[in-house]
Order: C-alpha cells, then structure tokens, then sequence
C-alpha cells in the first residue's frame, strides 16, 4: 500500500486495474458510484448481514489513506461524472467510525447495565 500512497506505481496495466477498482470501491462507499453500498438507517455502510464491523473498518482505512494520497497530491477523484475532494473521503472515514464507536459504547453500557443490576435495557 505504501507504494501506491507514494505515487510508485504506474496508472497502467494490473496496478491500473487495481486503482480503478480501489476508486470505484470509494465512490460506492461514499454514494457517488453506479452501484452504491447500503447504509443503514444510522448511517453505517451495510456490505453483508453477518460482516461484523470489518467492512466498515475497513473501508474506513482505505477512504482516509487515499484521502491522504490525494490531499497530498493535490488530486481529486471522478465519481460518475462528480468530482470527489479528499475532504469527501475524510468525512466518509470519520462519520462510519463516529457510528461505530457510538454503537461499541451503547452495546457496552448496555451488557454492563444489565450485568451489574440485571435491568433489562432495549437497545
């Protein structure tokens, strides 16, 4: 990944194939692709019913590590003809782990709540 933060490898060929994957893979997160990715009604990124949070980690590394990229090259990317800033894949990075980390927090209330005085709490 370094490499391609750095600018070292070439536009063209498999690494092209991979940055122009990588970028659609952006725009889908950020609702700007031909074929975006759900959200949930809170706001976080939905890939798959049993994923877990890893997707959404995930995919918040990659949208502030090429945000950075950018930023530091004074570069934009192109989703379906919109122009997207480093600063769209910044807020993309930090509202998904706002909402993750309010959800951890809730979750861990709740269990410890409901450990410490057996009160039933709907999440």
């Amino acid at each position: 990944m370094q490499l391609v933060l750095e600018g070292k490898v070439p536009d063209t060929g498999t690494w092209g194939q991979y940055k122009s994957q990588a970028e659609e893979f952006i725009c889908s997160c950020i609702q700007k692709g031909g074929k975006n990715v759900k959200k949930t009604p809170g706001g976080l990124l939905w890939f798959l019913e049993w994923d877990g949070l890893q997707y959404v980690a995930t995919a918040s590394l990659v949208a502030a590590a090429y945000g950075n990229y950018l930023s530091a090259n004074h570069a934009s990317i192109h989703c379906a003809g919109v122009t997207v800033q480093p600063t769209d894949l910044f807020h993309l990075a930090q509202s998904q782990e706002l909402t993750h980390l309010s959800k951890v927090i809730v979750t861990f209330l709740t269990k410890s709540i409901n450990n410490a005085w057996g009160l039933p709490v709907n999440v």
